[in-house]
């Protein structure tokens, strides 16, 4: 079933339902694994006649086209006497044809050499995936430059290289590019691009770019090549989906790879006419397993709003309940021809420090912002969110809450449980999962109410109560952290090592357990815990269903925080710069003052105002805003008291020139007569600005005119 979700904050929290979560977005082209695996057990295929064969070489990457009623094959081959390694230095590109698919076939000519003069692939040729595009043969290949790396290597003499060679396999490898060949016609000759088709980016993936397979369909290039997850410190070999209208690119790749459950290699794509789909086949790394992929409507959206195998929902809030339940519906229902929204979950309103979110006016939590202020700590905030979500009341986002939220259950459960038992783990059994022996009444219900937790969160889920399901998952570490607590497998391992056996397998068990039912929504931790525990292999069923989650003799890799505390001086930062909001806000807001009554100039030649200086300033005693001021006036010293004491410092004013109404009525202020008054106004943050001369050499006592 196809899912379509009209949302508002909850594609921050969620990608999408459980039926789904593995599918992917690649502008538009979505691909999902098929329910089964396709295996077969290729080292005991026999074939009682070879389809393409060249003595003296190995032989790699076939690819084949039909062109004028024939078969032409591209393959890769270097010669036996480089050995398997041969590969990633002395292969070159030979086409072969034959009038039947099946072969045999027979070799016409080398169309892509080994070894070039100048260039960034002056070294191999390798992989090509060739298709016919525009009325041309387009061969996409890998190949390297160990000029760069190593500028006397000879590729005629793999002997004198072989050290060098041996130390330096990882720099050969990873140094590989996608490059791009075109000609004519079969036979060529293939013109080389000048420069890489596909190059790591470090952003998207690094070191490696190989292994391409293209599609030309709509009159666009889409590729799936293999590249290497920026996300894992190890290498991981991720297939990646882009699209060009070139070409030759530029290939523009989306980030989120095809399948990362398992690595993946040598891709092959098609576009099945009549089903409109995409289908790709790979090779599952490690394994005798090919996994096919397929797109589901390709870049159709029809079947998303019609078809009734989809399940559409909507995320709303409170104020378009109208709209969503009954206008819109009325507009689908009266065209006959969508289907209708099977619910509509709407949420209250989520306010941020007590105040209205408004991006015009700034009062915000912005994403890149925070992505660049929080650095991975995506997580954090889509807990934080989830934990507060305004589901049956208005609810507040305040960054305490956020900080008190990472500080006192990611950190100090989620993440204190998983550290102690993978710290643990590896200084009493070096990393390898023990093997339990007799499970005590303790282990037993601990491993039980595990079990339960499956259906528990999936129920939250499926009644679009995320927070109930978030705070079940951390209810699950609570209880991990519970029973090691109370378990005190490090005090028992002095008296009892059997027992700390069983006790840290059921702990590894919990920590299991947890790294696949946080992927809904904590899903950047997930990955990085299956990583921690080096298993990836455990389905949402299988929590409730399997007896062991983690095998015992496994290997798990050493200990990384998952969450790290926030101080209170980063979130002091965040709180300043809403606050720096609110007044840049107050001040915009601030209207003018209307003018006031007109005046003749008699009236204002009644004003007798003068320039002075403050010779002296203290703070009024028991009074906030007033400070006892003596100003020199020009026509003598007076004292004055002025409301300026919230916006100056009385020590920072002495000296300070100023604009005085000296004939102002005398007035007692708290038992001190002030005789005058100093002009002021505001700046945009509403704090008070003298009013006084611009220039120097303005004396005392000259009137204001």
């Amino acid at each position: 079933m196809k899912y379509t979700w009209i949302s508002c904050i909850v594609f921050i929290l969620f990608a999408c339902q459980t039926k789904t979560n593995q599918n992917r977005n690649y502008n538009n082209l979505k691909f999902e694994t098929l329910p089964v695996v396709v295996k077969a057990n290729f080292s005991n295929q026999q074939s009682s006649a070879h389809v393409l064969m060249n003595k003296d070489y190995y032989v790699w990457g076939n690819s084949v086209i039909k062109w004028n009623n024939k078969y032409h094959a591209y393959y890769s081959r270097w010669h036996e006497k480089y050995k398997h390694k041969g590969w990633l230095t002395y292969c070159e590109i030979v086409h072969a044809v034959s009038d039947n698919p099946e072969g045999p076939f027979k070799i016409e000519n080398v169309v892509l050499e080994s070894e070039k003069k100048e260039g960034w692939d002056t070294n191999n040729a390798h992989n090509p995936y060739v298709i016919i595009a525009e009325g041309k043969i387009k061969m996409y290949y890998i190949a390297n430059d160990l000029g760069a790396h190593k500028p006397n290597h000879k590729l005629n003499s793999p002997t004198n290289d072989s050290l060098w060679f041996e130390n330096n396999r990882k720099l050969v490898r990873n140094s590989q590019r996608i490059g791009i060949a075109v000609a004519n016609n079969p036979n060529g000759p293939f013109v080389r691009s000048k420069s890489p088709v596909v190059e790591p980016d470090n952003i998207l993936f690094k070191n490696i770019a190989v292994n391409p397979a293209v599609v030309y369909h709509n009159n666009k290039y889409t590729m799936i090549m293999k590249g290497d997850d920026v996300d894992k410190e190890q290498w991981f070999r991720i297939q990646l989906v882009g699209e060009s209208t070139l070409a030759g690119g530029p290939f523009k790749f989306e980030k989120e790879p095809v399948y990362n459950k398992a690595q993946t290699e040598d891709a092959c794509m098609w576009f099945d006419q009549e089903l409109k789909r995409y289908f790709m086949v790979c090779h599952v790394m490690g394994k005798r397993d090919l996994a096919l992929f397929y797109s589901y409507n390709g870049k159709d959206w029809e079947p998303y709003w019609k078809d009734e195998d989809t399940k559409m929902l909507h995320f709303i809030g409170k104020d378009n309940i109208v709209f969503h339940c009954i206008i819109f519906p009325a507009m689908l229902k009266a065209e006959g021809s969508y289907i209708l929204p099977e619910n509509v979950p709407a949420n209250e309103f989520l306010n941020l420090e007590g105040q209205k979110l408004s991006t015009s006016k700034n009062w915000a939590v912005w994403l890149p912002e925070y992505l660049k202020e929080f650095p991975n700590q995506q997580d954090v905030l889509r807990y934080a969110l989830n934990a507060n979500a305004p589901e049956t009341k208005d609810n507040d986002f305040t960054w305490k809450d956020f900080q008190a939220r990472n500080n006192n259950e990611l950190v100090a459960i989620f993440g204190n449980f998983i550290n102690r038992v993978v710290v643990l783990t590896n200084k009493y059994f070096g990393g390898v999962v023990p093997t339990p022996n007799t499970f005590s009444d303790v282990d037993k219900a601990t491993l039980n109410a595990v079990k339960a937790y499956p259906a528990v969160i999936a129920s939250a889920i499926e009644r679009y109560r995320f927070r109930e399901g978030g705070q079940e998952l951390m209810n699950l570490a609570r209880l991990g952290n519970k029973y090691l607590a109370d378990e005190e497998p490090w005090k028992v391992i002095k008296t009892d090592a059997d027992r700390v056996n069983t006790i840290m397998n059921v702990a590894l068990q919990i920590a299991s357990a947890l790294a696949t039912l946080s992927e809904p929504f904590l899903p950047f931790t997930s990955n990085r815990l299956k990583q921690m525990l080096n298993y990836d292999d455990n389905s949402w069923q299988d929590i409730s269903s399997k007896s062991v989650l983690l095998p015992a003799t496994h290997q798990i890799n050493k200990a990384t925080l998952l969450f790290s505390k926030i101080e209170d001086k980063t979130i002091q930062e965040q709180l300043n710069k809403l606050e720096a909001s609110k007044k840049a806000n107050e001040a915009a807001s601030k209207a003018t003052e209307p003018q006031k009554d007109t005046i003749s100039f008699e009236d204002f030649t009644k004003l007798d105002i003068r320039v002075g200086t403050i010779l002296e300033a203290e703070k009024m005693p028991k009074a906030k805003k007033l400070l006892v001021l003596k100003v020199d006036t020009g026509v003598d010293t007076r004292t004055i008291v002025s409301g300026i004491a919230e916006s100056f410092k009385a020590e920072d004013i002495i000296g300070k020139r100023v604009t005085v109404l000296v004939n102002l009525a005398p007035r007692k202020l708290r038992g001190v007569e002030s005789e005058g008054m100093i002009l002021m106004t505001e700046d945009e943050h509403g704090k008070l600005v003298f009013v006084n001369p611009d220039q120097d050499g303005v004396p005392n006592g000259l009137t204001v005119s």
